[in-house]
């Protein structure tokens, strides 16, 4: 499945069938910036990486609206 994870005000395209080392390498350098351990919290999901390179991507819940 394809989701659109947000940091500010830059929208990134990520396929959760494809390795992370096979993402776009704009998300790739955002997500190390971000990353605490093996997760990164973006503006509407939190992504994690796990031991075999795969990106497992959770949505956040919208709220009041938002």
């Amino acid at each position: 499945m394809i989701y659109k994870v947000i940091k500010d005000d830059k929208e990134y395209e990520i396929d959760d069938t494809v390795f992370f080392d096979a993402q776009p390498k704009d998300f790739q350098v955002v997500f190390n910036e971000l990353k605490q351990g093996d997760m990164a919290e973006f503006d509407n999901c939190i992504c994690l990486i796990l031991p075999t390179n795969r990106v497992i991507i959770s949505t956040k819940e919208v709220q009041d609206g938002e």
